[in-house]
This record gives structure tokens, sequence and C-alpha cells, in this order.
């Protein structure tokens, strides 16, 4: 693609530009706070209450971006490493994969959450009383439990207070109706099992994921063609379609998981808020950096070194990338390792596929 004249070939500039001097200090800042997490990845792996495949991806991503931002810390100061040419299509492979990979981690965290609350769940006892009366009365019959009640009331029988030590005993005690919360009305749509729900809700998440893997794919290529794409016009075009179906399909996919959460605590009581408020920040966060790329990706340059507008290697430049990109990056990968998700989102160690099975509702 011509640019100013017919001489000047221009082609895709490089999200976050090549690493410069004015990338030094926040790159090795990212380097060390990455490393800090790395910790705590091989915490969250190792340990058997919290240990779960949903978090291999985040966990890759962490010890990758110590790496990548060492590297570019080690280039920002170093004219010859900066121009090699494979740390110019790691970068970019990095960059372009990196957000992708903790979105499928959120899509099978998604998945987990909606799939447990299909299950059916025995009904609890409501009332003061509930904890010591779960079985005891809501295994009686009818007739038995109202008896069992009746004597709650009346209480023990006294030989030489007479009555009117009962009364006063009955006086001072106020006992709770106690009521099995299957006898409520809209127990069986609350509690009961919900077998096509759950086929139907790993059906999608798994085409989901799919997509999620396409657009893995779709990065990769566009990472590791982009050095083709600075000497060929056919090649950039490619690159570019690349980058822009991988960014935008990433965000159209991160919207539906939004909408798919709320949507699921807005209809029914089973899905519990804390972890879909997780969920939604997660998406949100990556949606930052969906975004940004699909603002930045159409500035073309004529130079990787160019410090031209558009070229993303301005000081405003650079700061955009910073804090659109690479900080959203970090504040979900923190979110992700900050609790124990197999606790939080009953994932068991892979996944929604436990070895747990549903209880049955009486």
């Amino acid at each position: 693609m011509a640019s100013g004249s017919d001489t000047e070939f221009s082609f895709p500039a490089l999200i976050g530009g090549v690493p410069l001097p004015i990338d030094f200090a926040p790159a090795i800042l990212f380097s060390i706070l990455y490393g800090l997490l790395t910790p705590v990845v091989l915490y969250r792996l190792i340990h058997k209450r919290s240990r779960t495949t949903v978090l291999v991806g985040t966990g890759g991503f962490v010890i990758e971006r110590t790496v990548a931002y060492a590297l570019r810390a080690h280039a920002a100061h170093n004219a010859g490493f900066r121009a090699s040419h494979g740390l110019e299509i790691y970068l970019q492979v990095a960059i372009n994969a990196g957000f992708i990979t903790i979105g499928q981690d959120t899509l099978a965290l998604l998945r987990a959450l909606l799939v447990d609350a299909t299950f059916g769940k025995p009904p609890p006892v409501s009332g003061a009383d509930a904890s010591d009366t779960t079985f005891s009365l809501g295994a009686l019959p009818r007739a038995d439990a109202a008896s069992a009640s009746h004597d709650r009331v009346r209480g023990p029988s006294t030989s030489s207070g007479g009555l009117g030590d009962l009364r006063k005993d009955q006086s001072r005690t106020s006992v709770e109706p106690l009521t099995v919360a299957s006898e409520r009305p809209g127990f069986e749509r609350e509690r009961a099992d919900m077998p096509r729900a759950r086929q139907h809700i790993r059906s999608v998440c798994g085409i989901a994921a799919l997509v999620f893997l396409a657009v893995v794919v779709m990065s990769i290529i566009a990472g590791v063609d982009y050095r083709k794409a600075v000497d060929s016009g056919e090649d950039a075009s490619q690159v570019q379609v690349l980058r822009y179906a991988s960014s935008g399909i990433t965000l159209f996919l991160l919207v539906c998981m939004i909408c798919g959460a709320l949507y699921a605590i807005a209809k029914t009581r089973r899905v519990p808020r804390r972890p879909v408020a997780l969920i939604v920040a997660l998406c949100v966060l990556l949606t930052i950096v969906a975004v940004y790329r699909l603002i930045v990706m159409r500035n073309w340059t004529t130079s990787l070194l160019s410090t031209a507008p558009g070229s993303q290697n301005t000081a405003g430049a650079k700061a955009a990338w910073w804090v659109f990109h690479a900080t959203p990056e970090l504040i979900a990968s923190a979110l992700l390792l900050s609790v124990n998700l197999r606790q939080w989102f009953k994932t068991g160690p892979f996944g929604d596929l436990t070895s747990e099975k549903p209880a049955t509702v009486p």
C-alpha cells in the first residue's frame, strides 16, 4: 500500500511499537509484577483445594509475560537486540494472543458456574431451628411431623409442677414454625435438576471455546507473518485482516459472556452473585484491550523505527499501550489468581467435569 508517494511503502504499525528507551521503566515494573504472581500460580496449581486446569492458560500467560517484559526492557537499551526479527515476531505473537488466553479461561469459569446451577439440590428447611430438624421433620410423614412439632411446643410433662408450671414454661417460650423448602411455591422450578439446560450450556460454551481457539490461531498467524508484511503489500493486508478479525471476534465473545452472566442472575436465584461479578469484571478489562486494539490497528507506518504520528512509537502512543493494553491484562491475571476458583465456581480439577453426582430432589 502506497502512502504519500508511489515509492513509499507502508505497512501496519506494531501494536505497542518497537521497544525504545521510554519503554524501559514500565517494562521492568511489569516484569517484576508478573514475577510476583508466578509463585501464586504455582501455589494455585499445586495446592489440592485450588488446583484446576482452568488456570493453566492464565498461569502460562503470567510466566510468558514475565519473560516478554524482561526481553522488552533489554531491547529498550540495546539497538542490536531491538532489531532482532525473532524478538519482533515473538513479541507480536505474545501481544496478539495473550489477552485472548485469559478470555478462554474466563469462558471456562462461566461454563462451570452455569452448569453447576443446573444440578438439583435437596430442599433446605427454613426456620429458627432448621439446623436441628432438617432430617427429623423433613423425613417424617405429615401427621408424625405435626405430632413432633406439637410435642416440641408442649414441652416435657411434670408430676409435681402441674398445669401452672407448664403454662409458665409455654408463656416464656416462642416457637417459630418450621417449613420444608419443598413445600414453598416455586420450589420445583428453583431446585429441580435441569439436564436439558445443562446440555445446552455445554454446547454453547463448547462452540464458543472452539471460536476462541480459532481466534488464537489467527492472532498467532498474524504475529508470525508480520515480518513478511513489512516487505509485501499482500502480506500486509492479510496481517491486517487477521488482526482485525481476532480482536473483533474476541470483543464479540466477551460481550456475549457479559450478557450471558447477567441474564443468568436475572432469571434465576441459583447463580451466586459474587462469581458473576468477577466474570463481568474480567470481561470488561479484556474488552478494554480489544477496543484499544481495534482503534490503533488502523495506523500504518513506513518504518518500524519511525516516530511519526500513527507509528505507535510516540510517547503518547506508548503511554496509551501501557495503560489500555498492558495494565488491564495484569489486573485480570491478578484477579483470577486472587481467589480460589475451584471453590468460587465449583470447577473441580477439570472445569465443570467433576466426578460428583448432582443431588437428587426427593
